[in-house]
C-alpha cells in the first residue's frame, strides 16, 4: 500500500538474519506484492523509491531551491563546518569526492583510516545550514574509502564513500538518490541540476576575499557537456598540445560556454543529478573547475557510473545498489 508521503508498505517475517536498517533491493514488484499477501505481519517497514521527492515545485548563477527538493543532498562537515557537499544513497552511506577528504602528507590511501573521523560529520534534512530544520539528523562516519586512483586536484578517481556510524531514517526530507548502472544514458545536451551551499563566487578578484556560503541550498540546471567537447574547451587559450587530455574518461562536464552558472567552492563532492522515467539519478560528483563560471571553463564532474565496480566492492556491496529502471529502484529500510 500507499502512503501519503508516497511510501510503499509491506510485511515480512522476523528474522535473525536480518540487519537493521540495511538497504535491501527488491527487484520485483509481484515479489514484493507476493510478500504483502502471504508474510505474517510482524515487522512493519517503510519502502521509500529511491530519486523520488515529497515536494519539489547560491551556486554561481543559481537560485534557492525549494524545501524538501533534494532530499538526498547532504552536508560534509569538518569540526562543525561545511566543507563539502555529498549525496546520500543508503540509509547508512554517502557518495562525495575524494578531494574533500585532504591528507597532511598528500598522499592519498584507499581506505582512508589516517583520517581522524571524529573531526567529520554529514548532516542530512537540512535546508538552511545557519538554521537547521527540527527534523535535521547529523552522522559521524565510521569509514571512508577513497579512491586508489587519486593523486590529487585534477585527478582521475575524484570519488569517495562515507559510511555513516548509524544509519537515518527516512523522512521527506531525507531521502536516497538512485545510482545510475551502465544501462542509463545521460545524453549531451541533457538538463540536469546540481545543488549545494557553495560560494556565489564569480571571478578571479574575489577569490583571496573571505567567501559567505549561502544561507539557503542553491540549485543551478546546467547542459551536460560530452567528455571530447569540454576536453577542447579546457584547450582554449592555453599552450597545452591538444594531445594532452585535461578531461579523463571518468569525467565529463556541465555548463555554458560563456559561463556565469556554475558549481563552486563549498559544492564539491556534492551530487550533479539527472532525472530518467521519473527518478532521480547521481550522474555526476562536483569534482574541480578552472575558477568558477568563466567561459569556455565548464564545471567538470565525477562519472558516477564509470565507478559503478567500484562502489559495488564486497566490503559495501551488501549495502549499495545501482538502479536501471524505476521498478528496480525500491530500497527497504527496516524500522
Amino acid at each position: 500500500m500507499q502512503d501519503e508521503f508516497g511510501y510503499l508498505l509491506a510485511f515480512i517475517p522476523y528474522s535473525d538474519n536480518l540487519q537493521s536498517r540495511n538497504p535491501i533491493i527488491v527487484r520485483s514488484s509481484s515479489i514484493f506484492y507476493n510478500f504483502i499477501f502471504f508474510l505474517p505481519l510482524t515487522n512493519i517497514c517503510v519502502l521509500p523509491v529511491c530519486g523520488q521527492v515529497v515536494n519539489q515545485n547560491r551556486i554561481v548563477g543559481g537560485e534557492d531551491a525549494s524545501l524538501n527538493a533534494w532530499p538526498w543532498q547532504a552536508s560534509l562537515q569538518y569540526q562543525g563546518k561545511h566543507v563539502c557537499g555529498a549525496t546520500l544513497i543508503s540509509s547508512e552511506w554517502i557518495l562525495t569526492a575524494a578531494h574533500c577528504f585532504p591528507n597532511k602528507d598528500s598522499t592519498i590511501q584507499p581506505l582512508a583510516t589516517y583520517i581522524l573521523l571524529s573531526n567529520y560529520q554529514a548532516n542530512l534534512g537540512n535546508y538552511q545550514l545557519l538554521n537547521p530544520d527540527p527534523n535535521a539528523m547529523w552522522r559521524r562516519l565510521s569509514q571512508v574509502a577513497v579512491h586508489e586512483n587519486y593523486t590529487g586536484d585534477g585527478s582521475s578517481g575524484d570519488i569517495a564513500l562515507a559510511q555513516l556510524e548509524q544509519p537515518v531514517h527516512f523522512t521527506q526530507g531525507i531521502l536516497p538518490a538512485c545510482l545510475p548502472d551502465a544501462k542509463i544514458q545521460f545524453t549531451k545536451g541533457s538538463l540536469c541540476w546540481v545543488t549545494g551551499w557553495g560560494s556565489p563566487v564569480l571571478d578571479s578578484d574575489e577569490m583571496n576575499q573571505e567567501r559567505k556560503s549561502p544561507k539557503t541550498l542553491q540549485q543551478v540546471q546546467l547542459p551536460l557537456i560530452d567528455t571530447m567537447t569540454c576536453d577542447a574547451l579546457f584547450h582554449i587559450g592555453t599552450n597545452i598540445s591538444p594531445t594532452t587530455r585535461e578531461i579523463q574518461d571518468d569525467m565529463f562536464c556541465a555548463g555554458y560556454a560563456e559561463g556565469k552558472k556554475d558549481a563552486c567552492l563549498g559544492d564539491s563532492g556534492g551530487p550533479l543529478v539527472c532525472q530518467v522515467d521519473g527518478a532521480w539519478f547521481v550522474a555526476g560528483i562536483v569534482s574541480w573547475g578552472d575558477l568558477c563560471g568563466l567561459s569556455n571553463r565548464p564545471g567538470v564532474y565525477t562519472r558516477v557510473s564509470f565507478y559503478q565496480d567500484w562502489i559495488q566492492k564486497p566490503s559495501y556491496s551488501s549495502h549499495i545498489e545501482f538502479s536501471s529502471t524505476f521498478l528496480d529502484s525500491i530500497w527497504l529500510a527496516l524500522l
